[in-house]
């Protein structure tokens, strides 16, 4: 197994193209690839998002991934 990938960002996102091998004994090699498209939010929208969605929510800042930090939030 073999993947290689490829990362872009246009604007707020995040393009991402996959490309993989997969080789099985017997069977050859299996060539495919995904596409991934992702819109970056900045931690403001995704707050007004969830509170619009009536979830009450806060960022703390190390959470699972020092980088990323982690939402938690409570259904109003």
């Amino acid at each position: 197994l073999a993947r290689a990938c490829v990362v872009r960002a246009e604007g707020p996102r995040s393009i991402l193209d996959f490309h993989w091998l997969v080789a099985r004994r017997g069977e050859g090699v299996e060539r495919f690839s995904e596409h991934h498209e992702l819109t970056m939010f900045t931690r403001r929208q995704i707050v007004d998002a969830l509170d619009e969605a009536g979830i009450d929510a806060r960022h703390h800042p190390v959470g699972l991934t020092d980088q990323r930090g982690l939402f938690v939030g409570r259904k109003r």
